[in-house]
């Protein structure tokens, strides 16, 4: 099996956009929603994990998909208040993964 696997009985980037940057008119990316709003807090979290997110305009930035899932997953689990076992290796990137949509959640339950 996997090391890199959610435990959670389903995939929750099921459905997820494909990540690919968006460009406006005049080519110029994007620039992210503001994080919380009345987005889903999933699709905050991984915004701002994703490819379009805040983090990617750094130079060490790398885009990992296991992490955007796992922080769907977190974020999904603290928005229906349930718990979440989470089994992820080494470089999977699992503290960002559990602190941003768990501070994105706290901004929203103040």
């Amino acid at each position: 099996m996997d090391r890199n696997h959610l435990a959670g009985g389903h995939d929750p980037a099921a459905g997820d956009a494909s990540g690919a940057p968006t460009a406006s008119p005049e080519g110029m990316r994007a620039a992210p929603a503001a994080p919380g709003g009345d987005r889903p807090l999933d699709e905050a979290a991984a915004e701002l994990l994703g490819a379009r997110g805040p983090l990617a305009s750094s130079d060490a930035f790398e885009l990992r998909d296991a992490q955007v899932q796992m922080a769907r997953a977190v974020a999904q689990a603290l928005s229906r208040r349930r718990r979440l076992l989470v089994e992820a290796g080494t470089g999977v990137g699992k503290s960002l993964a559990y602190l941003v949509p768990l501070a994105l959640w706290a901004q929203r339950e103040k």
